[in-house]
């Protein structure tokens, strides 16, 4: 994950200065809709982990979706203040006003993946706290290096998005981790892994 990672800034950098450092505010603003998400995770995963001692699959399930929907709104919200404030947010870390219109633009678009961000951070927490802790990994990889790396250059580079291919990819990696998460704690393997 953390060369997937190196190669991905690498790859932004290739873009150009701006584009990189657009990149990292528009990331610093988007980590703190993460708080309740991996906030709403860890309680999920522990709630979670306490139903299946208990042997309590409907628990746990509701626990999760509980948990999804709260972190849900949290995140929406989180978005909505992305989008209409993206301009001011911009402006709080850089007087560049290229740099500015990019990292507005980078959070209106990832404004609208907010629900798939808390899907992928409260199913992953769930599936963790049941001990199905492969297929988040396997999907992570996929995402990082398939998606992000991938089609991140594809877009980017390749069609010359720019930034905006960057977060396109990103977004669609939230989307697709999301599904395929969503999907596997729908078909509950994780009631049958012995922990």
């Amino acid at each position: 994950m953390r060369v997937g990672q190196l190669i991905y800034n690498n790859m932004i950098i290739s873009i150009g200065v701006n584009a990189y450092v657009a990149h990292n505010i528009a990331g610093t603003i988007e980590s703190y809709a993460y708080i309740p998400a991996m906030g709403f995770g860890l309680a999920i995963s522990t709630l979670i982990g306490i139903s299946m001692g208990e042997n309590n699959f409907k628990q746990a399930s509701y626990s999760t979706w509980i948990g999804y929907i709260l972190a849900c709104i949290c995140m929406v919200i989180i978005g909505l203040i992305f989008y209409i404030f993206a301009m001011p947010l911009a402006s709080i870390f850089t007087s560049t006003k290229e740099v500015q219109f990019l990292v507005a633009d980078v959070l209106r678009l990832i404004a609208f993946f907010q629900p798939f961000s808390a899907l992928v951070q409260v199913i992953t927490s769930a599936l963790q706290g049941a001990g199905d802790t492969k297929f988040p990994m396997y999907s992570t990889f996929l995402g990082i290096w398939g998606i992000r790396l991938g089609l991140g250059y594809f877009l980017a580079i390749t069609l010359n998005y720019g930034l905006k291919g960057v977060w396109y990819a990103y977004a669609l990696d939230l989307t697709i981790r999301g599904i395929l998460l969503l999907i596997r704690f729908n078909r509950g393997k994780w009631k049958t892994i012995t922990i």
